[in-house]
């Protein structure tokens, strides 16, 4: 049995899985601004995923179009996905 690899191009998410992906993200974001140091890994952790996955900006887009975030909180998690992938 041959089995495929996982590429980017392969991920599709939907819309609603987008959704529920960016409402987590902005979840372990709080947690980290808390400086609750395991949500602090789990978001690096999340973020990378996302990143191989080639779907961070689907992310990030969503998260923006919610408007949940304030524009300190939306800073934070830039800088900090910008520190993961220097």
């Amino acid at each position: 049995m041959q089995t495929d690899e996982i590429t980017p191009i392969a991920v599709m998410a939907t819309h609603h899985e987008i959704t529920r992906l960016a409402a987590y993200t902005e979840e372990l974001l709080q947690a980290t601004i808390a400086t609750e140091e395991s949500a602090r890994h789990k978001l690096s952790a999340v973020l990378r995923v996302y990143s191989e996955l080639g779907i961070i900006w689907r992310i990030l887009s969503e998260i923006d179009t919610r408007g949940v975030m304030t524009k300190t909180q939306r800073q934070f998690l830039q800088d900090f996905y910008a520190g993961l992938t220097y």
